[in-house]
This record gives structure tokens, sequence and C-alpha cells, in this order.
């Protein structure tokens, strides 16, 4: 066995699953067939003087592997069926290359009767020899017309960097053809100087290629501006004539229809209510005008109808003002003309007869009538109506004190409401002085204006009785002047 399956052997350096034969002297060449150990065995005592053949070291250094591990136990580091493909060896610059990664050559395949054996997924070996891989170049798809020229003139260029493997020495045999082959420094230059050449080649071809593809690219370009480019020709220049016709025509038939609708429109009423024979057709423009017209006619009644009911909403509440104004009034009159009946029917002394006879009737309602005279002339000198007139009597004294509510209109527009109370009031030296009270009441203008108009009437205030002609004329310039109302 070999020093790699011995390397690789999982039951042991002297234990092996298979039989090997004794005569045979290189063990660990298994690519070799029965017939072949036989001779290497023949020629074994000596050194071989014939060169091994060119076919011979390319097979062998293709597809020499160690022998396979047992099936039975699983090996200790298994490998990747990918990474079990033998490598082969560049004989031009003697690189590693895989299988895979070919350059494109002629190859020169072994006779049919040569032994074949398959790799097993043993460690990998270095090829030996000078043969190379075949395999086939890919064409390039912008040089498929000049690629069976290049592929020919690479195999041609390939064939003339085979070196000539040295003959082995005697007694090498079989171990010789194991040997990795190396190049010398000339060869290498020569080698490296070649493939530089074949390349600066296929550059100077791609680069004339991608000349020819951008004048094509720019033909094509330039004949497509052209035909963009190019003018009308006189049938499409006569169709443009036409359309440009046929559109005037079409809006001048649009704006006679607008005009004999607004005319159509604008026809008598009379004619629209059908009092005459006259046939009229409202078009939907018409109608939508005169709807609209409507509409308007109806929003500015509804906003007129608004103002007049705000107006009304005022005027009621200064009726109804006016009406609690009015009854207060009635009760103070009513209340007025009962206490001037019992003043009336009050019998007084100037009416008692020296002969002790009650007055008649007929005197009491004389009497009456003169009393009511008086009165009214007196409110006609004055301005001021006498409502209400009251005698109260004190807690604590038999005093009696006279209340008076009175009412003074300057013209008829501006009145004011108030009342006067009469009473007796000790002086210093021990003498009753008369007084009289003064109580504002309801006002027709409550404004601020007529505040402070009144001044001092607007507030209560006392003054005494022989006063009353003051008092009267500062009512009458305060209501009737309104420059002279300042004290």
């Amino acid at each position: 066995m070999s020093d790699d399956e011995l390397g690789f052997n999982p039951y042991g350096a002297s234990d092996s699953p298979f039989r090997i034969q004794k005569y045979v002297e290189p063990p660990q060449n298994k690519a070799l067939k029965p017939k072949q150990v036989a001779t290497a065995n023949s020629n074994g005592a000596g050194p071989s003087k014939k060169p091994p053949s060119k076919t011979l070291a390319r097979q062998m250094a293709r597809k020499r592997s160690p022998s396979p591990p047992p099936p039975n136990p699983p090996p200790p580091n298994p490998i990747r069926e990918d990474e079990a493909e033998e490598r082969s060896v560049d004989a031009n610059d003697g690189e590693m290359r895989p299988v895979g990664e070919r350059k494109t050559t002629q190859s020169r395949r072994a006779p049919e009767h040569a032994p074949k054996s398959k790799p097993g997924p043993g460690p990998k070996g270095r090829g030996k020899g000078k043969g190379k891989a075949n395999v086939e170049k890919d064409a390039e798809a912008m040089d498929i017309d000049n690629t069976e020229d290049a592929t020919a003139e690479d195999a041609r260029e390939e064939e003339e960097e085979v070196v000539e493997v040295s003959k082995p020495t005697a007694g090498a045999g079989a171990a010789a053809l194991r040997r990795p082959f190396k190049l010398n420094a000339h060869q290498e230059n020569a080698s490296w100087k070649k493939r530089e050449e074949r390349h600066k080649k296929e550059l100077e071809r791609y680069e004339k290629q991608l000349k020819e593809v951008k004048g094509q690219r720019d033909h094509f370009a330039k004949q497509i501006q052209e035909v963009f480019q190019m003018r009308n020709t006189e049938a499409e220049n006569n169709l443009e004539q036409q359309r440009a016709l046929y559109e005037s025509r079409l809006q001048t038939s649009e704006e006679m229809i607008r005009e004999l609708t607004s005319q159509l429109s604008r026809v008598d009423s009379l004619t629209r209510e059908g009092k005459t024979s006259t046939l009229h057709f409202l078009t939907r423009e018409a109608a939508d005008e005169e709807r609209r017209g409507v509409e308007r006619q109806v929003e500015q009644l509804k906003a007129k109808l608004k103002e007049k009911d705000l107006i009304i909403a005022e005027r009621e509440a200064t009726i109804s003002d006016k009406d609690a104004e009015l009854n207060v009034l009635e009760v103070q009159l009513k209340a007025e003309i009962d206490r001037s009946k019992q003043l009336a029917a009050r019998p007084n002394n100037k009416d008692i007869v020296g002969k002790g006879r009650m007055p008649n009737r007929a005197d009491t309602r004389l009497e009456g009538l003169k009393q009511s005279n008086a009165y009214r002339l007196y409110e006609d000198m004055t301005n001021i109506l006498f409502l209400d007139c009251r005698c109260e009597l004190a807690g604590d004294a038999d005093d009696e004190q006279w209340v008076y509510n009175c009412v003074y209109s300057a013209d008829g527009k501006t009145s004011l409401s108030f009342s006067l109370r009469t009473y007796n009031e000790p002086g210093e030296d021990g003498v009753s002085v008369p007084k009289v009270a003064y109580s504002p009441g309801i006002m027709s203008d409550n404004s601020q204006e007529f505040m402070d108009r009144l001044d001092f009437l607007a507030d209560e205030f006392t003054f005494q009785r022989k006063q009353l002609d003051v008092f009267l004329d500062k009512v009458y310039t305060t209501l009737n002047d309104p420059q002279d109302a300042g004290v």
C-alpha cells in the first residue's frame, strides 16, 4: 500500500481490506492493469531504456488516483464529491488548475484500449506528465465568425508550447512517471510571452468589433433622427388645413346657436304663457336662467321678511311695556278716583249751616265740580298730574303724612313720575318744620343720557315745603331746557 493509503486507512498500518499480490513491485499504482503490472515486473531488473510515451504520461497524470477506502466503515474526514476531482498540470506554466478550468486546445485522446480507472474520494494528488486537459472554451457572443480560427490558432500555439519530457534514469520504472514535470525559467518566459501576444490579439479583435457596433449604432440613430425630423407631405398639409377650416366652422355654428338661444329666451312673456297662438320653445339654458332669477328674488323676499319679523318683535315688546305701564296708570287712576270720592263724601265745616241743617245732594255735587275744576286748572298750568293722594299715620305719633303720586310731562314724549311725602320734622327751637320727601318713580327713558340730564332728580332727597316753587322750577328747566339743567 502507498503512503497515502496507509495514512487514510482506518483499520491501522498493518491491516488492509484488500489482498495484494506479492509479486507486484509498485502496489500503489492502481491504475495499471495486470498485463501492465506483469510487464513492469519483467523489466524491473534494470533501468528502462525506452522513455514513456506522451500519451501514457498524459494518461497517468490525469487518471492516477489512490485506492478507495473500505465501503463499510465511514472515513474519519469525509471529502465532498466535488473536491475529489483531479487537478491537471499546465505543461506551459507549471500551475495547478482544476479540471473544470481548461483552456481551448485540441485534446489528444489516448487509445481506446488504454486502461481507465475512476477517481476515488481520497486525498488529492498532483498530476504528472506533459498532457493537458481536454476542455473546450465557449465562444463569445460577439466573435462568432472568428471562433474557429482563434481556436485553431490557440491549439497550434499550445502544441508549440509542449515541452518534451527528459528520459527517466535507469531503474526508475513507474516511479519516474509519478514525479511532477517542471519547466525552466526560459520555457516559462516563452510561455508567458506567447500567452500575452495571444491576449493582445483577442483584445484587438474585441476592440475592432466594438468600433463596428458603435458605428452601426450611430448610423441607426442618425436614420431615426432623420425620420422624426422629416417634413410633412402634401397630403398631410392638406389634412391640417381642412381640420382648421372645419374647426372654425364649428366654432361659428356654436356661437350662432348661443345667440339664437339667448334671443329665444327673451321672447315676450305672453307667448310663454300661451295667451297667443304663437308657439314658443323654452330651452334648457333659458329655463335655468329664469329659475336662477326666481331663486334670487325668493332670497331677497326672505331677507326682507326676516327684517320685518324683527321689527314686529320689537314693536310687540314696546307694546307690552306700554300695556304694563297703562295698567299701572289705570290702577293709580282708580285709586285716585276712590280717594276723591271719599274726600267728597267727608263733611266739611264750611258746608255746615248755622241753623243746623245738612246740605242737600245738589250742593255736594256742586262742591265736587268746583274741586275737580280747580285740580284741572292747576294741572294745566304746572303740567303736573296728581294720580293719587293718600294719608298715612306715623307709628308713634298722631302726625298725618300725605303722599302724592305725580307725573310731570313736558312735551308729551318725555315724562317723569315721582311721589311727594309731606311730614313735620321738629326743629332746633322745638317748633316743627314742614318738609317734603321726593322719590323718583317710573321714567319714560332709562338711558344713561336721560339719567345724566335729570341730575339729582334721579335720586331721593328732602327739602322744606316752602321750597316747592323752587322744586317745580327745577323740574321744569330740567325736562324742557337741557342746557339749563345744572343747579
